[in-house]
């Protein structure tokens, strides 16, 4: 986004154009710097009425692989946490729901474009020290799961 300014004084006219950036694009200059994906869920754990929402939590992802599976349908929900996995780490349970990544609900897209953009944003983080066997995002486009290690084909 650009602002200019014009004046007119005894010299002449004077122009000044400045480049101003949005929070959005400066909140992405800040993530790319700091190399996370910023991905919201909501923990819907204790909340009984289906019609009051959950908490909403932003866990900043900064390693990949991440270490969760979830269903690619609406609502995308966790089915899992790897043991010992960056997501483990940071609180991610079973039953939570993803609500965002990078800021870009996900709600009012498909589930599949919803695994774009976390594919795409997991991409930018740096990888996870290797102890032992790695763990990958998994999903589910039935009620069979479909997940496959590193260096091997998806099932």
């Amino acid at each position: 986004m650009s602002v200019c300014c014009c004046s007119s004084g005894p010299t002449g006219s004077h122009v000044k154009v400045e480049s101003v950036a949005t929070d959005a694009a400066r909140e992405e200059a800040a993530r790319e710097a700091k190399r996370e994906m910023v991905v919201t869920f909501e923990d819907r754990e204790g909340v009984e009425d289906e019609k009051l929402p959950g908490a909403k939590i932003d866990l900043a992802f900064k390693q990949r692989p991440v270490g969760f599976k979830f269903r690619l349908r609406t609502p995308m929900s966790v089915l899992s946490v790897a043991p010992g996995s960056h997501a483990e780490e940071l609180g991610v349970k079973q039953g939570m729901i993803l609500v965002a990544v990078n800021g870009e609900r996900v709600d009012a897209m498909s589930p599949r474009q919803a695994y774009w953009l976390l594919q795409v944003g997991s991409e930018k983080l740096e990888p996870r020290p290797a102890e032992g066997k790695e763990t990958a995002v998994a999903v589910t486009t039935s009620d069979e799961l479909h997940t496959s290690a590193p260096g091997e084909p998806n099932t």
